[in-house]
């Protein structure tokens, strides 16, 4: 019952997606109806990070298979795919953005 309580209290809206990053099982990310995209540290069950790329609702979230690629790619409600950096140096930032749909991207 701690994850239902702590994604509760860290997002305002419901949780859509959630994927572990392949690379590291102890790192979560999750995507909400409030357009936030959050990291998790899973073995403390909080919060880490939180991006909030302003580009609609978060559908879903994945990330690559390589060990040293610390992005991740975004889909959200308004035909956007996001390739939102998460390692150290450049953390948030959008290094991509893909308008290549006129309406919702899952």
């Amino acid at each position: 019952r701690t994850w239902d309580r702590q994604l509760v209290v860290s997002h305002r809206e419901t949780v859509f997606t959630c994927e572990f990053k392949v690379t590291d099982r102890n790192v979560l990310a999750t995507g909400s109806y409030d357009g936030v995209v959050k990291l998790w540290d899973v073995t403390r069950v909080e919060p880490t990070d939180t991006f909030a790329p302003d580009a609609g609702v978060v559908y879903s979230i994945a990330w690559p298979s390589t060990p040293d690629d610390d992005r991740m790619a975004v889909a959200t409600s308004k035909g956007r795919v996001l390739i939102i950096e998460t390692g150290a140096q450049r953390k948030g930032a959008v290094l991509h953005s893909h308008q290549l749909h006129s309406g919702l991207v899952y």
